[in-house]
Formats: C-alpha cells, sequence, structure tokens
C-alpha cells in the first residue's frame, strides 16, 4: 500500500484517540435509549507529499476526525451498536477523502 520513494516506502497512519460521545435516542413509546461510546480513529494515507513537498493538504487533522465523530452521532436517527456506527464513519471516511483507504 506504501507509494516507495528512492528506496523508502511512505505509508502515513494518522488518527485521534479517545473521543467522546454519547447519543441519545427517544422511542415514539417514550422510552430513551442512551449510549457512550469512546472511539478512536487510525487512517492509513497516501501523504507523499507531506514528506517530499511539505504539503500536508492530504492529512486528514485530528479536529476534523473529532468532529466528524461528533456530526456522524449526531446524523444518527436510529439506534445502532457501536459497530454499526464504526462501519458509517469507515465508510464517510473513505468515501469523503480520496486519500485515505484503498490506493
Amino acid at each position: 500500500m506504501a507509494e516507495r520513494v528512492e528506496g523508502f516506502n511512505f505509508e502515513q497512519r494518522h488518527g485521534k484517540q479517545r473521543v467522546r460521545v454519547a447519543r441519545v435516542w427517544k422511542t415514539k413509546e417514550g422510552k430513551h435509549y442512551v449510549v457512550e461510546w469512546r472511539v478512536s480513529i487510525s487512517l492509513l494515507s497516501d501523504c507523499v507529499n507531506s514528506y517530499l513537498r511539505d504539503d500536508n493538504s492530504d492529512i486528514v487533522a485530528t479536529d476534523t476526525m473529532k468532529n466528524t465523530v461528533y456530526a456522524k452521532a449526531k446524523e444518527c436517527s436510529e439506534i445502532l451498536s457501536v459497530e454499526n456506527f464504526a462501519i458509517e464513519l469507515a465508510k464517510h471516511f473513505i468515501s469523503f477523502y480520496r486519500q485515505v483507504g484503498e490506493w
């Protein structure tokens, strides 16, 4: 997955740890469901420009990752498990950021 330049593998893993997010869902019957998750994100991205051209535009900022967790949790209109929430986050990152995921 890493790009090889002058004998070096350029592969960047970056992320954000311990993002605490809570979500409350209220059913039509008036029941409340509360979850609190501690989310960690680890992205593998194409980042050769960061090393060779001092261009960090391909790096997803940690604040962006944190704010994405909050925004995606808010968008979840139906009750879901932490595993399904992780899948939604992964889908977002690989579809929104071309440099993340398979390249």
